[in-house]
């Protein structure tokens, strides 16, 4: 895994707009905003926690007590210094009657780290956030057609396991709910919350159209975005997809319980590529999710796929095929099981422990999908390049002996749901880098089936 960041968050619950990345100001009669985000700063770098609270929504309040809210303004000091001042600020637009307050403070060692205030209607603290600035900011993007921004809002929140702490944001919809929730589970390689890939962000997508149709969404950073390989200094050899992926899955779904907003009978779980192997992994086990939905996730076992991918690869020559001709012997001795556990491989760009794949030799979500009692919707692209052209039927086969399953197939889509230009089987190189969404057609398809089984 790529080490993409290694600095420690400091994420506090309940509020709007986590990724609070826009930097202009909106309308003069907002201004008061800023001047009440920057007084908040003040008071917090004067230990004033009990006026801040008082400031503080009924949600934020029961999240973020004073204690709490000292210790973690005080662990911000001690990494980044005594603070000094506030260097700028902005206003986010409104989204869902709710306001960010973006300010880039100065500490004596960190001269660019964010505070963000959210704030409600009635000028109530809904939302804080303190730490390094976010680094997935892509200008491309703008909100898919399907996305009601007037029908929703958003708060960050911390999802804990451990000593590991991810940064995510709940997407809500307006009202007094509970909601039908989901939990989107991210898949390679480490990636940020919006599960960004160049210019499109697949889960954001995700989030503001289900949430426009009236379900909650939880998305988080992965683990090893926000603390790199070997998990931020960690013995990389010990690396498995139970700390990639199933832990942090876990502590998402125990978030979701503890919120009052929530239907607790109706708690989904949606995992993309590999997320969509930890899903089938954390399933059987765990009797709070409703159901599952995986996307562009593979039936048979992934090292058979992989091995199948490259030797694909390597029948259409050239630099690509030369290079993927390199990695058959290691694929095959993974999947045979003849490579010492304690080695590490290279494969597609990352350095895994031969444990980690250990772990997935001979596993087969197809046939542990079929066993679970819960409903499952499997999604499969036409030109998913990352599954076998056959996977549909695959996954047909599998599941058709379960009870309440269902398969969608989308001909012209590739592995981001997006789509694909591609005239032959596969993508295209330009499917990745080109801007695009999720088409409407699968957040409607996924939207409607979870608010069908609400009423089952």
């Amino acid at each position: 895994m790529n080490v993409i960041k290694t600095e420690t968050l400091f994420v506090l619950f309940a509020g709007v707009m986590w990724l609070a990345a826009a930097q202009t100001a909106i309308a003069a009669s907002t201004t008061d905003y800023a001047a009440q985000g920057v007084s908040i700063v003040q008071k917090l770098a004067a230990g004033q926690y009990d006026a801040v609270g008082a400031s503080f929504d009924v949600q934020t309040a029961k999240d973020l007590p004073q204690a709490k809210l000292s210790a973690q303004w005080k662990e911000l000091l001690t990494q980044a210094g005594p603070f000094v001042k506030v260097k700028a600020t902005a206003i986010t637009p409104e989204l869902g009657g709710y306001y960010a307050v973006v300010m880039t403070c100065v500490f004596e060692r960190a001269p660019e780290d964010d505070v963000l205030v959210t704030f409600d209607k009635a000028g109530r603290i809904a939302g804080l956030y303190f730490g390094p600035q976010p680094t997935e900011v892509v200008n491309q993007w703008k909100a898919p057609s399907y996305a009601v921004v007037d029908r929703f809002h958003e708060f960050p929140v911390t999802v804990e396991d451990g000593p590991w702490h991810l940064p995510g944001t709940v997407t809500l919809p307006n009202g007094s709910g509970p909601f039908p929730a989901v939990v989107l589970v991210p898949g390679s390689p480490p990636l940020d919350q919006d599960a960004t890939m160049d210019p499109n962000k697949i889960f954001k997508d995700l989030a503001w159209g289900l949430a426009s149709r009236g379900i909650a969404v939880l998305r988080y950073t992965k683990r090893t975005h926000q603390f790199g390989a070997g998990l931020g200094g960690g013995t990389i050899s010990s690396f498995t997809l139970q700390e990639e992926l199933v832990d942090d899955a876990r502590a998402a779904i125990s978030l979701l319980a503890g919120r009052s907003d929530v239907d607790h009978r109706q708690t989904y779980l949606l995992g993309h590529s590999m997320g969509g192997i930890a899903v089938s992994k954390i399933a059987p086990d765990d009797p709070r999710i409703a159901g599952i939905v995986l996307m562009g996730t593979p039936a048979s076992d992934l090292l058979t796929v992989f091995l199948k991918r490259v030797e694909d690869s390597v029948s259409l020559g050239g630099e690509a095929g030369e290079q993927a001709s390199g990695m058959i012997p290691v694929l095959k001795q993974l999947r045979d099981g003849e490579v010492a556990p304690d080695k590490i491989v290279d494969l597609f760009g990352e350095r895994n422990p031969v444990g980690y794949w250990i772990g997935l030799r001979n596993y087969e979500p197809g046939a542990v999908t079929a066993k679970l009692k819960i409903p499952v919707m499997i999604l499969v692209a036409g030109h998913d390049a990352e599954v076998p052209p056959d996977d549909f039927e695959s996954w047909k086969s599998a599941l058709g002996g379960h009870k309440n399953a269902t398969v969608k197939f989308y001909p012209r889509l590739f592995h981001l749901f997006m789509p694909s230009t591609a005239t032959q089987k596969g993508d295209a190189p330009d499917d990745w880098v080109r801007p695009s969404h999720v088409t409407p057609e699968v957040v409607d398809d996924v939207a409607s089936w979870i608010l069908s089984k609400g009423k089952e």
